[in-house]
């Protein structure tokens, strides 16, 4: 792989962010701009590899399905807790979610509330509450996070610091991805935020850095901080190879919020990206540090 090549720090349902990687790290590989960081490319343990790409697999089946009616995504969230067919999902996918769940003792019902979840994944999505937003995401990234946190030895007794870090990387995306998500008629930035500080959808959506649009955004900011800070318990009671690795997202993705800031948080003039110097001081701070990252 060229030095040049690039992997994401993503959750979600979009990056968060990209980095420029070495060509020797054990993370230093491809991954696809679309979520959470994905264990089957990072090292983990061959056991649980092809239970984490059949878990991705759904959620991406899912996540790029085609808008459809209330009554076909009811009937395909009652056959995923049921461990049936979907209409949504090809057999290949969904047999292979069902069986990664029952190898490893996980609940079919975290698959269905995806599928409940995609209700409020279609465009156009607005919400007019933060515990609005809250709500999609317990639906959406939280049972998705709870699944892959199953694959690793530990996490079970973790789940409300997994659930954290999902909505926490979630809303770092929010942030960073702002533009992609207006153009997909997406905005996961609650309404009464944007009422709160004098702006509009309009305004945001013509590219423009005002104080207002800055306050907006660095409220979504102490959001994520936020959450990201509750999950911080996983970091500190996983044991040592799940941690470490779990621990390079985390700080990468206090550190992207921090580059937001550092650009008096104008996500529109190009992607939010980390230079080379702030790359390497997210993985110092991996190998050497304290899990303990700027929360503010």
């Amino acid at each position: 792989m060229l030095a040049n090549e690039t992997c994401s720090w993503s959750y979600g349902c979009c990056a968060i962010h990209t980095i420029t990687a070495s060509p020797t790290h054990p993370l230093a590989v491809p991954v696809p701009d679309t979520d959470l960081p994905r264990p089957y490319e990072s090292g983990w343990p061959r056991a649980t590899r092809a239970a984490a790409q059949a878990f991705w697999d759904w959620h991406d089946t899912l996540r790029d399905a085609a808008p459809t009616s209330e009554r076909v995504l009811d009937a395909d969230c009652k056959a995923a807790d049921a461990g049936e067919r979907l209409r949504l999902v090809p057999d290949a996918v969904s047999e292979a979610a069902y069986e990664a769940c029952r190898e490893h003792g996980l609940k079919r019902r975290y698959l269905a509330a995806q599928v409940h979840g995609l209700k409020h994944h279609q465009p156009p999505v607005r919400y007019e509450t933060g515990a609005d937003l809250k709500r999609f995401l317990d639906r959406w990234v939280v049972p998705h996070g709870r699944l892959l946190a199953g694959l690793v030895p530990g996490a079970g007794s973790l789940k409300r610091a997994t659930d954290h870090l999902s909505r926490g990387f979630f809303y770092t995306a929010m942030v960073t991805h702002l533009p992609q998500h207006l153009a997909d008629d997406r905005l996961y930035i609650p309404l009464s935020d944007i009422e709160q500080v004098g702006t509009s959808v309009r305004e945001l959506r013509r590219a423009s850095v005002t104080e207002p649009v800055r306050k907006l955004l660095w409220k979504q900011s102490i959001r994520a901080r936020d959450a990201l800070a509750h999950g911080h318990p996983a970091l500190t009671r996983l044991s040592w190879r799940p941690k470490w690795r779990l621990k390079f997202w985390w700080l990468g993705a206090l550190e992207v919020l921090s580059e937001v800031e550092r650009r008096d948080f104008d996500v529109w003039s190009e992607p939010i990206a980390l230079d080379r110097w702030h790359t390497a001081q997210v993985y110092l701070q991996t190998y050497l540090g304290r899990a303990t990252g700027r929360m503010s």
